[in-house]
């Protein structure tokens, strides 16, 4: 997962995970502090190793003069050669004292760096554990939104369909009410003709109610004058009956007086 030597997480792994923008521009730092940090270190090995091959080639070059010192002291003149060794022996301690003393500053300072760079490698791996876990994070967030996403898009979908039925019932109601208006409509239109005619039929039987009506008042009086001529005509007669009946009395009491004195004479 995280490599010491360049600090960065392994692109199969960083692949699965969500790239948050706010995060590329500390990945992208964090990966240029790897490099520099492997630059260094290549640098550092590659001088290192320079300085020792200088100082092989060195110690080479100091050893040739002393084998040709005594290559020559074999033929002759050992007590010079012994004094130039002793010198040349006095003169190798202060160089390799300094030459150590030098490779101990720069190893020093190796160690010195290599151990800014761990700093530096402790410091991006707490950066990269804590990306790591951002991206952990970030990842669980997203699809924890995701899933209110899908679910809010289900419900949208949920609730489009229902408005879509509800929209097709109302249109259903509406074109049930529109056939029931038209159908209304038409018999409003029939029930206004039969209005119609029955208004221009009760008009006619008006007008021949009010002719019945003259006529009967017409006939009323015609009759009541027939009434009254017969009343008075049978009053006349009653009254002529009346005085025929009473003259009828009379010859009835002078029938009956005859017959009295008729029977009155026979007795006698």
């Amino acid at each position: 997962m995280f490599d010491v030597g360049t600090s960065t997480i392994d692109s199969d792994v960083r692949s699965h995970f969500f790239r948050e923008p706010s995060l590329a521009p500390r990945e992208e730092e964090e990966e240029g502090w790897g490099r520099s940090f492997q630059s260094g270190v290549d640098s550092t090995s590659s001088l290192y190793t320079e300085e020792e091959d200088d100082d092989e080639e060195e110690t080479r070059f100091s050893s040739k003069p002393d084998d040709q010192q005594r290559g020559e002291g074999g033929g002759g003149g050992g007590g010079e050669n012994y004094e130039g060794d002793d010198e040349t022996s006095m003169a190798e301690p202060g160089t390799s004292l300094r030459r150590r003393s030098g490779r101990n500053s720069h190893i020093q300072q190796v160690k010195e760096e290599n151990m800014l760079l761990k700093r530096t490698i402790r410091e991006l791996q707490r950066s990269s554990d804590a990306n790591e876990r951002r991206v952990v994070e970030l990842t669980e967030e997203l699809l924890h939104r995701r899933r209110k996403e899908e679910k809010e898009a289900q419900d949208l979908e949920n609730m489009v369909q229902s408005v879509e039925q509800n929209l097709h019932l109302m249109t259903k109601r509406a074109m049930k009410a529109e056939n029931c208006v038209s159908k209304l409509k038409a018999e409003l239109q029939q029930l206004q003709v039969e209005v119609d005619l029955l208004r221009s039929e009760n008009d006619s039987l008006k007008a021949a109610e009010s002719q019945v009506i003259m006529t009967m008042r017409q006939n009323a009086q015609v009759a009541s004058e027939y009434l009254n001529k017969s009343a008075s005509h049978a009053h006349t007669s009653i009254s002529q009956l009346l005085r025929e009946a009473e003259t009828l009395r009379l010859v009835s009491q002078l029938l009956q007086s005859i017959d009295k004195i008729s029977s009155i004479s026979s007795e006698s």
